[in-house]
């Protein structure tokens, strides 16, 4: 199934503004890493990432990744051979029933985490229940309530699965960690108001703006959750001697991730690529 009858909307031009700014901090980890793309949610960013990551960069089509043939799909890939693993536009849309959302979301990650190398990171793109298009989705279609309190809308042959970044701590195996995060997406919605030229421009320039600030990230259409592989203990004190020497911190990583920011009824509502993308 193509990705566009996946996500059930087509929106060139708001895809691109996120696009962007997804690509805005994936390649903040590639620069000389083996890397994998899950899903290949973006063509765009695959590209900027084969510019700047160690050849080849391995990539697995979303038709790889349903029910039947996930595990099949990833099985031919070795263990630890990634330094960094990114999925956008992909995790939300695992699968065709709600019933079946989070067996895969468990399955993916665990994946995941099996072709990361230790001290390797991987990158996944989230759909933000506690956004404003999470609140407008919610009321403006039925969701289906899922375990673990996950919603998940149904449009279609098109399934979109939303979740709060606890929630998705909650879906992460052991080997991961949750180290950072970042929002895009924060008040532009609408693919009409972003084709307008200039409505578009400053939608555009409010959305880097909002993009380099702390608190808005969290509420954000789109969380870009930055997990950290972590490295196996052989001994007390002592690191796993797979792990990878050359990985390091995200240096715009928080020390103290909030994975349950509040509500935004509580709140007061009175550097990389480009806005055009990477070069």
């Amino acid at each position: 199934m193509k990705r566009a009858e996946r996500s059930g909307v087509d929106r060139p031009q708001l895809s691109r503004l996120f696009e962007s700014m997804a690509g805005d901090i994936v390649l903040r980890f590639v620069p000389g890493r083996r890397c994998l793309d899950l899903g290949r949610g973006s063509d765009a960013v695959l590209g900027w990432v084969r510019d700047r990551a160690v050849p080849p960069v391995e990539t697995v089509d979303l038709e790889d990744l349903d029910v039947e043939a996930l595990d099949l799909g990833l099985g031919r890939l070795s263990d630890h051979a990634f330094d960094v693993v990114y999925s956008l536009q992909t995790f939300p849309h695992l699968g065709d029933e709600p019933d079946q959302s989070e067996d895969l979301a468990r399955r993916f990650l665990k994946q995941a985490a099996r072709l990361c190398a230790p001290g390797g990171y991987v990158l996944v793109q989230v759909v933000n229940t506690r956004s404003l298009w999470g609140l407008l989705a919610g009321i403006r279609r039925p969701m289906t309530l899922v375990s673990g309190g996950t919603l998940v809308e149904r449009r279609g042959v098109a399934i979109t699965r939303f979740d709060t970044l606890a929630q998705f701590v909650r879906l992460l195996p052991p080997e991961l960690e949750l180290v950072d995060f970042h929002g895009f997406g924060v008040t532009t919605l609408s693919p009409r108001a972003v084709a307008l030229p200039l409505v578009g421009r400053i939608a555009e320039r409010t959305e880097w703006w909002l993009h380099g600030l702390r608190w808005p990230n969290a509420f954000g259409a789109h969380l870009l959750a930055v997990c950290r592989h972590l490295p196996k203990l052989m001994t007390a004190g002592q690191p796993d001697a797979d792990a990878d020497p050359n990985a390091h911190s995200d240096p715009n990583a928080r020390s103290d991730v909030d994975v349950d920011p509040p509500s935004i009824s509580s709140l007061d509502r009175g550097t990389g690529p480009s806005e055009a993308g990477p070069a």
